[in-house]
This record gives C-alpha cells, sequence and structure tokens, in this order.
C-alpha cells in the first residue's frame, strides 16, 4: 500500500489490502495486550482515547502547520528504532522501557498531528490527495495503534502497583458510602485485628522468603491477599474521617506522590544510598509513636509526628523508585523481584496518605 499507487488507490483492491492489514495488525495487538492485565489494557485505552482526541482537536485548531515537519518526525523515527534495537541488548531496565515508551508515545503523537493536517489539506504547506483517503485512514491508525502501545507499556510497569491502588480505593469507598459496610465494621472490631495479623504475616513471608515473592503464582496469591487484608484496613481506618477530609488526603497523596516519581526520574541525586538513614529515621518514627502512646492526647505531638511520618515515607518512595530503576544508580532491585518492587511502592503510597489523612483530622479539630 505504500510503495504501489494502484493498491492503494483502485477499489475494491484498496479496501481487500486494508481488511487483511487491520485483520493481521489486530491479531497481534491481540497477543500483545494478553500479556498485561486486564485494568492496564483498559486504562492504556482510556488515556489513549482522550490523548488521540485532545490531539485531533488540536490539529484543527492549532495556527501552527505540522506538515512541514516530515523529516524531523522520520528523523525520529529512526532514532528511536535504534534505540529499541540498542535495548534488545541491554539487559532489562524498567527505566530504558519508560524512556523508550515515553519517546514512542511522544513521536507518534506529533505524527497524529501531522497526518491529521495531510488529510485537512486547506491552509497548509502539503496536504494528501483525496484519493488517497484509505492510505490516510492507515496513517492515522498506525498513529492511533503505536501511541496505545507505548502508553500500555508505560502503564505496564506500574500496572501491578495501579491494581493494588484500585482496590484500596474501592475499599475506601465501600466504607465511606455505604452504611451498612460501616456499621458492620464497628460492630466487629475483631476484623480489624483479623486482617492486622493477616497483612503482618503476609508482609513478613514476602519480605523473608525468596520463593514466596519470586514464584508465580504465590507471589500473585500472597500480594492479592496482602492487598485486600490491607485495603479492608486502610477502609475502616478511613471510615472515621469525615468524606471531605479523605477526599482532600487522596488528592493532596496522588499529587505528591505524581511530583515525588517524576522527581526520582529526574534528579541526578542518589537515594539509594540512603537506606541506612531511612532505616534509622524509620526506628525514630517508631520509638516516637511508642512513645507518643503514654502521653495525654495532644495535637501537637501528633501533628508532629504525622509530618514526619510522612517526610520519610515520601524519601522512601523516591528511594524505592530508584531502586526499582536501577541503571545508573549504585543499588538496584532484581527485575525478578517485580512483585517485591510493587510492595514497596505501595506500602510507601498507603502510609503517606495514611499520615496526610492525620494531618488534615489534627487541622481540622
Amino acid at each position: 500500500m505504500a510503495c504501489c499507487d494502484g493498491v492503494r488507490r483502485q477499489a475494491p483492491m484498496n479496501f481487500i489490502f486494508l481488511a487483511i492489514f487491520t485483520v493481521a495488525e489486530s491479531f497481534l495487538l491481540g497477543v500483545t495486550s494478553s500479556v498485561y492485565d486486564v485494568s492496564a489494557v483498559m486504562m492504556a485505552v482510556g488515556i489513549t482515547a482522550g490523548v488521540c482526541l485532545a490531539l485531533t482537536i488540536f490539529a484543527f485548531q492549532t495556527r501552527w502547520d505540522f506538515t512541514t515537519m516530515g523529516g524531523v518526525l522520520l528523523c525520529a523515527t529512526v532514532v528511536l528504532l535504534l534505540f529499541g534495537i540498542i535495548a534488545i541488548f541491554i539487559p532489562r531496565n524498567n527505566i530504558v522501557t519508560l524512556v523508550y515508551a515515553s519517546l514512542g508515545a511522544l513521536i507518534f503523537s506529533m505524527y497524529l498531528v501531522y497526518d491529521t493536517q495531510l488529510m485537512m489539506g486547506g491552509k497548509h504547506k502539503y496536504s494528501i490527495s483525496p484519493e488517497e483517503y484509505i492510505f490516510a485512514a492507515l496513517n492515522l491508525y498506525l498513529d492511533i495503534i503505536n501511541i496505545f502501545l507505548y502508553i500500555l507499556t508505560i502503564i505496564g510497569v506500574y500496572s501491578i502497583l495501579m491494581c493494588q491502588l484500585l482496590v484500596t480505593m474501592g475499599f475506601i469507598a465501600l466504607f465511606l458510602f455505604h452504611g451498612p459496610t460501616k456499621a458492620w465494621a464497628a460492630r466487629n472490631p475483631w476484623m480489624f485485628w483479623v486482617a492486622f495479623a493477616v497483612v503482618f504475616v503476609c508482609l513478613i513471608a514476602m519480605a523473608c522468603c525468596d520463593g514466596v515473592r519470586r514464584q508465580a503464582p504465590m507471589n500473585f496469591i500472597f500480594l492479592a491477599i496482602f492487598t485486600v487484608a490491607e485495603s479492608f484496613l486502610l477502609g475502616v481506618t478511613s471510615s472515621v474521617y469525615d468524606v471531605s477530609a479523605v477526599m482532600m488526603a487522596v488528592g493532596i497523596t496522588a499529587g505528591v506522590c505524581l511530583a515525588l516519581t517524576i522527581f526520582a526520574f529526574q534528579t541526578r541525586w542518589d537515594f539509594t544510598t540512603m537506606g541506612g538513614v531511612l532505616l534509622c529515621a524509620t526506628v525514630v518514627l517508631l520509638l516516637f509513636g511508642i512513645i507518643a502512646i503514654f502521653i495525654p492526647r495532644n495535637n501537637i505531638v501528633t501533628l508532629v509526628y504525622a509530618s514526619l511520618g510522612a517526610l520519610i515515607f515520601s524519601m522512601y518512595l523516591v528511594y524505592d523508585t530508584q531502586l526499582m530503576m536501577g541503571g545508573k544508580h549504585k543499588y538496584s532491585i532484581s527485575p525478578e523481584e517485580y512483585i517485591f518492587a510493587a510492595l514497596n511502592l505501595y506500602l510507601d503510597i498507603i502510609n503517606i496518605f495514611l499520615y496526610i489523612l492525620t494531618i488534615i483530622g489534627v487541622a481540622r479539630d
């Protein structure tokens, strides 16, 4: 279709080739998507739809002429292709994958604007012949598919973490907005301690036993049990706060974690060397919490404790993110430890949320 005018211009030959291409490409996409979690694929579909809609509107509205950028985009695609070939021979590294996928999503986003303006014609310097409508549709289809694949790759790195957070948000919403569930938890406080014991046992098992956290499906089973039990604890804890306070804590936590993750990827400082410092800080925080139990309830003590906790686990989030990234950092986590990496990031985010929720609760009191 790219090289033969007769194939892409003459009906029904153009429709036949386009149909064969679409079926084959759809089969490849189906096979590729099957290795990811359903939630990751659905999230990638939603993000791709939003991005493509926004870029199409931008292509129609902007005064910038992207049809003059064909050469630049071709060079960028060649660089991306060489990057991908080189990456094949590099040991599996999440930071390389994220950089490659991010560049791919950016380049094909620009291709979508470029191809849309080529199809529009009008005031733009270059345009595509009306006879090339099949080729125009093919180009737009390939742009969207490539954006989807690169977004799916990015999400795949964090898909396990996203699933955990979605389950947790579901439990929190259930306890906040469903009165009978909240009342049932209040009538059965022993369930809280059972869930706490389950969390403790699963955490110790995954931290201490290589076989539990590395071998599938055992690692997924333990992570799922841990996530459900931890989500139950968070739901019960959140139910004692106002809905507005919890929603505010969720929003602030999301913003803080996003900013810290971007910082972890961009900064030249190596936080992976700070494991000992963070461990000492955690022990001090633990002792502070034990001592605070025997101090009469005091908002200033609670505020200081929660602020220190939020600060320490914010640093832990940067530390664990860089451990997962590997690359130029002094220490890194094995690719086989992806479950443990997801668990660490999940615990960091959950602790940040709890400490921020505590700060908001104290401030409102």
